[in-house]
């Protein structure tokens, strides 16, 4: 899985777990803005809320569309579970919710980092401690948003992605097709081979006809 908290630049291998996805492998993400969030993981040791991210995250390099991608390829779902009243959320619940965060948490960061440039980071404090009690892990819910079904956070997996991760668009019909005699490649790869002729579907193996016409000329 891709994630803000585990992921690395480029794809890794994880003993005994498999291969990590690289974040830069997201769509519409470059080099430099992944850097800078891992420059900000490092110093804070693990991201635990969007607000603390923006604070030292570069604002010029990770814009709105690249915390859209990152989002929607659940690259923040760990961070999301920091926040209160997420447990047992789904992701098609927390993910609009991230969205629906970002632009105040990029607010509150280009914030800070103007009060730091301009040595006011005491004053900043005083004036709106409220706001930087926020970017405690846990302090505050996200915001509420419409929830994705599943079949839009699947698109989105495949937007950004490339495939799909939490699903597949056909797993609804699972029921179905096995009834047809539908078999999984993975059920195919570990079968017997056998000499026996091919059942497909209910009533077998459909009949060929041996003059059936291919490319408009009769097989021979």
């Amino acid at each position: 899985m891709c994630s803000s908290d585990l992921s690395e630049l480029r794809f890794t291998v994880e003993p005994a777990r498999g291969v990590r996805f690289g974040l830069t492998a997201v769509k519409n993400v470059g080099d430099g803005a992944i850097e800078s969030l891992l420059a900000v993981r490092k110093a804070q040791g693990r991201i635990t809320s969007l607000d603390a991210m923006c604070e030292e995250l570069d604002l010029r390099l990770v814009n709105k569309r690249v915390f859209e991608s990152l989002v929607k390829a659940g690259a923040f779902d760990s961070v999301a579970v920091s926040y209160s009243g997420t447990d047992g959320v789904p992701t098609t619940v927390l993910r609009p919710r991230l969205l629906a965060a970002m632009d105040a948490a990029c607010e509150h960061g280009a914030r800070t980092q103007r009060a730091k440039a301009e040595g006011q980071a005491q004053l900043f404090g005083a004036m709106f401690g409220g706001d930087d009690a926020d970017t405690t892990s846990g302090t505050r819910a996200l915001p509420a948003a419409t929830p994705w079904n599943e079949q839009e956070q699947l698109a989105f997996e495949k937007e950004t992605l490339g495939l799909y991760w939490s699903g597949h668009p056909i797993d609804r019909f699972a029921a179905d097709l096995r009834e047809l005699g539908a078999r999984a490649v993975a059920d195919l790869a570990d079968a017997p081979v056998s000499d026996a002729a091919p059942q497909w579907g209910p009533q077998g193996r459909k009949p060929v006809e041996p003059d059936t016409q291919v490319g408009g000329r009769s097989e021979e």
